[in-house]
């Protein structure tokens, strides 16, 4: 991460991803000033939560994105996200889309 400008998380399996991201502490601030993309459940685990069909449902992330996220969306389990406690935009992205997000 220290060296790295571009950070990419592929898909997989988010749950697995999530377990090998909480082994770092300050991975917001590590990412600071960095570009990270992440693809399917690369990009889950950016989110606070997501839905994941690996992960049984609805699924606590990194929070690193302030959103709740649907990859691969076909216009199902929306309503599950919006319904968590939390205010914060559920954003869905169909297959072959993307989403460009600016954290301080």
């Amino acid at each position: 991460i220290a060296w790295a400008d571009v950070i990419y998380f592929g898909g997989g399996t988010t749950v697995k991803l999530l377990k090998t991201l909480q082994q770092f502490d300050g991975l917001k601030e590590k990412f600071s000033g960095k570009i990270i993309a992440g693809e399917s459940a690369g990009a889950n685990i950016l989110s606070t939560y997501c839905f994941s069909k690996s992960g049984g449902g609805v699924v606590k992330g990194s929070g690193i994105l302030p959103i709740k996220f649907i990859t691969h969306f076909d216009g199902e389990h929306k309503e599950e996200l919006e319904n968590m406690s939390e205010d914060l935009e559920t954003v869905t992205l169909e297959n072959y889309h993307y989403k460009v997000f600016e954290v301080e």
